[in-house]
């Protein structure tokens, strides 16, 4: 029998919509787990997750058996649901349309993983990283 074997990691990248600062401190927790636990019912594992109030990073694993678009599609759509139902702010939670996605070499990730995992203090000093932030602006 032949087993298939992929490794493809991404770099995924959205906003709030109109980069609106909806992302609540206290729910970043469930927001990620749930993103997490969304990706593993698509048999992707989530390496990292890092954001701040307006956007989102995750770098993860991807399935040969699911295109990105998909993916992100699912992930977006269900984290909004779950905002929106479950934890329930005073405001209607959504993300732009638009997305960033960036192929990661496995050299790479132990970086990308890192830069995800630090994004409240990435911005707190830095300003925006064009490439990777501004996208559909």
């Amino acid at each position: 029998m032949r087993n298939h074997k992929a490794e493809v990691y991404i770099h995924l990248v959205w906003a709030t919509w109109d980069r609106e600062p909806m992302i609540r401190d206290e729910d970043c927790v469930r927001l990620y787990g749930f993103i997490r636990e969304e990706a593993a019912q698509m048999r992707a594992e989530v390496v990292a997750i890092g954001g701040t109030n307006d956007h989102i990073h995750i770098l993860t694993e991807l399935p040969a058996t699911i295109s990105i678009s998909d993916f992100v599609k699912r992930l977006k759509g269900g984290s909004s649901h779950f905002v929106n139902h479950l934890l329930k702010p005073d405001y209607l939670f959504r993300w732009q349309g638009a997305y960033g996605v960036f192929s990661v070499s496995t050299s790479d990730c132990p970086q990308v993983q890192a830069y995800v995992m630090r994004q409240r203090e990435h911005h707190r000093v830095e300003a925006l990283n064009e490439g990777l932030e501004l996208m559909g602006e």
